[in-house]
């Protein structure tokens, strides 16, 4: 489990929830209140019966957690939490400073190719950092594009809702990709045009670990936001064909060669060159204290890695 959002999404929708009592959700849920957590068949058998038969009830709950996710994770605390980020020690700024601070954000995919749960978290985040403009804050971003007429390497500009986007055209393979020369050499285009203070990449699954070795020969800090388990995994969940949770099998390359097919050797180099990767980040962000967990026991040498909580718009209902 990475993180509650499944339970944050059905709040939003006023849907009661039944969840395993483990940390990401009782941390949360208040038991019997705002939804109900579950540790054995007994427990689930009974609180899922409890809700089909007490209508009462299941509206009191589904209206408490909307209520409870509202406080939690409502717009502006995901604008408290941009705001920690930018004043952190990662970049020295002034209020006197005569130029903005620029911040660069990376996702796969963005605006006119918009697509997945991360995108839109980028997205939002960008906006944000447009909407601060007038405090000396500058963001762009660098993405990738598919189909272009003038070929694979083609570098596009537009505006995306005021925000100026970098647009690479390649083909790019999600889970396999551990070096792309091609949007290397565009991204190095990029990053001497912008001249950014910060990089902030987010799903960038297929970009290869090329980039952040750019960053780190231009002296440049960035950060990292990890919305699956993609530096360890080519299929990106860690499940096996059959859908199982591989890592009841351990974390090991034998365990993906057997569970999955994949040559042992090229895991092997694919972890060590995307762990340069994780290990030249000023900080890692994870969604939930499962995933830094399991991201601290893969890597327990890592010292940077920061549990964010996830966030969300709240769609109010007319009445």
């Amino acid at each position: 489990m990475q993180s509650n959002i499944k339970y944050i999404e059905a709040a939003i929708l006023k849907i009661p929830s039944v969840a395993s009592n483990i940390y990401e959700f009782s941390q949360v849920i208040i038991d019997g209140e705002n939804g109900f957590l579950a540790s054995t068949e007994d427990e689930w058998y009974e609180k899922i019966r409890q809700l089909i038969l007490n209508p009462t009830l299941r509206k009191n709950m589904a209206q408490n957690a909307f209520r409870s996710c509202e406080a939690l994770y409502r717009k502006e605390k995901q604008k408290e939490l941009f705001k920690e980020i930018l004043n952190n020690e990662l970049v020295e700024t002034t209020e006197t400073q005569e130029n903005k601070l620029k911040v660069l954000q990376v996702n796969l995919y963005y605006g006119i190719n918009s697509f997945g749960g991360a995108t839109i978290v980028v997205e939002n985040l960008a906006k944000e950092m447009y909407a601060l403009s007038e405090k000396q804050i500058e963001v762009n971003v660098f993405t990738t594009h598919s189909g272009d007429e003038a070929g694979v390497g083609a570098l596009r500009k537009y505006d995306f809702e005021g925000i100026p986007v970098y647009s690479c055209s390649a083909n790019v393979n999600e889970g396999t990709s551990i070096d792309d020369p091609t949007i290397d050499h565009v991204f190095w285009d990029v990053i001497q045009t912008v001249k950014p203070d910060i990089v902030h990449f987010h799903a960038v699954q297929g970009f290869g670990c090329g980039l952040s070795k750019i960053c780190r020969e231009q002296h440049i800090p960035y950060v990292m936001t990890l919305h699956d388990r993609w530096p360890y995994c080519p299929k990106l969940f860690m499940v096996d064909e059959k859908g199982e949770d591989c890592t009841k099998y351990g974390t090991s390359v034998d365990v993906c060669e057997h569970q999955c097919h994949f040559n042992a050797d090229w895991i092997a180099t694919r972890r060590n060159k995307l762990y340069e990767m994780l290990r030249g980040a000023s900080q890692l962000y994870v969604p939930s204290f499962h995933a830094k967990a399991e991201l601290e026991k893969l890597f327990p040498d890592f010292t940077m890695i920061v549990n964010i909580k996830t966030g969300l718009k709240i769609f109010r209902e007319n009445q």
